[in-house]
């Protein structure tokens, strides 16, 4: 009896190694999709161009970490693009509306886009929306989640945006980034 024991816990042993591998793997292609900037079509050297500012991932969960004086910076940001008739965007990892978004954000408009992954290019209604009105350049402020500010830029600039980060309202770990 007891070699069938030993059987069965090696068949066990097997089967849970083979689920772990699996498992590895399909996080690890996650993580390459996740993190890959998006390619994407050139655009065209509108006649009448505007410039757009993103507002990235200002959720109220991670609120704890936005001090007052960086939600002012972002605030001012807005305000000064929305004065100088920027398209203001509200970008969300995973969410579309504002219900998530840190109370104390400056919310101008109701423009919101969902970020399915960290280049917010990967949501192709965001990118139509910019084709739409004709924006060539782009000014970015926010949180860095999952690099997803470093990996915008990175579309962006695939399909032949002008980025300009505002570093003093942007909240990152990452030097790479800020590098830009």
């Amino acid at each position: 009896m007891r070699g069938v024991e030993y059987m069965a816990f090696k068949i066990i042993v097997l089967i849970a190694a083979i689920a772990l591998i699996i498992f590895f793997i399909i996080f690890l292609i996650r993580w390459i999709i996740f993190n890959k900037p998006t390619d994407g079509i050139k655009i065209v050297q509108y006649r009448n161009p505007n410039k757009a500012f993103l507002v990235m991932n200002m959720c109220e969960k991670f609120k704890s970490n936005y001090s007052d004086e960086f939600i002012n910076d972002v605030n001012n940001a807005i305000q000064y693009a929305d004065d100088n008739k920027y398209k203001v965007i509200y970008l969300y990892l995973y969410k579309k509306d504002n219900s998530e978004y840190d109370k104390r954000l400056k919310v101008i408009n109701n423009v919101f886009f969902n970020q399915n992954f960290a280049d917010a290019f990967s949501n192709k209604e965001f990118e139509r929306y910019l084709v739409d009105n004709r924006v060539n350049e782009i000014y970015i402020a926010g949180s860095d989640l999952a690099c997803s500010i470093l990996k915008t830029s990175l579309g962006a600039k695939n399909r032949g945006y002008k980025i300009n980060l505002i570093k003093k309202a942007i909240k990152t770990s990452s030097k790479k980034t800020l590098s830009l």
